[in-house]
């Protein structure tokens, strides 16, 4: 029995989110580099934070999870936005 095997040269869609990938991701600790982009924390900070550089629009979305009474909490970062705000650069 012979099966067809297709192959493509075609570049993997932007769109695709690979199902291993997480749905959000921390900000990296300071004087290191987010493991799956590899930019470092002040340019994600520019990235997600409103800022002057950005108009006050933020082209990457996040979020900010803190408890009830607490200063300090985590900025959890939408993986597909930042993927997306990436591939936008590359084009």
């Amino acid at each position: 029995m012979e099966t067809s095997k297709t192959y493509t040269v075609q570049p993997v869609d932007a769109g695709e989110q690979n199902i291993n990938q997480p749905e959000f991701i921390r900000l990296p600790k300071p004087g290191q580099r987010c493991p799956l982009t590899g930019i470092s924390r002040s340019a994600m900070n520019e990235l997600v934070l409103a800022s002057e550089g950005n108009g006050f629009k933020p082209p990457v979305r996040s979020v900010s999870l803190r408890k009830p009474g607490n200063v300090r909490g985590i900025r959890l970062i939408v993986t597909k936005s930042l993927l997306d705000y990436l591939y936008a650069q590359a084009e």
